[in-house]
């Protein structure tokens, strides 16, 4: 697998990419691309296996997973971040953390992104 390449072949890409790279989107703040960084830094290529990762027009970082019936959706901002998983059809779970930006190991919010992300295949729709 080649899951950890490609996150950090589309991180290097989002991170060069200025205002209006498409019609009125911001950049990426360098501190979003450095917790996007972090976090494919402590995770395996198994734990990033059916995730996607894509820059949003408002300057935040997109990872969604897109497994069968199984979808989450994470948007990593300068101040947090917020998420949602569900089963087609029927709404999971919500929620929204902000990040502690002087300890970011000890944060809720980064805490939350990363366990999302290695226990896809066990949370309970």
């Amino acid at each position: 697998m080649n899951n950890k390449k490609y996150f950090q072949k589309t991180l290097d890409y989002i991170s060069e990419l200025k205002d209006n790279w498409v019609s009125g989107a911001l950049s990426i703040h360098q501190d979003i691309i450095d917790i996007t960084q972090k976090l494919i830094n402590e995770l395996s290529d198994t734990d990033l296996e059916h995730w996607s990762i894509a820059p949003f027009v408002n300057g935040s970082i997109i990872l969604s997973y897109k497994y069968e019936d199984k979808n989450i959706a994470i948007n990593i901002a300068q101040t947090g971040m917020s998420y949602i998983f569900y089963k087609t059809g029927s709404i999971g779970e919500m929620g929204q953390h902000s990040f502690n930006s002087s300890n970011i190991h000890m944060d809720d919010g980064y805490s939350k992104m990363k366990y999302l992300i290695q226990n896809t295949k066990t949370l309970h729709y």
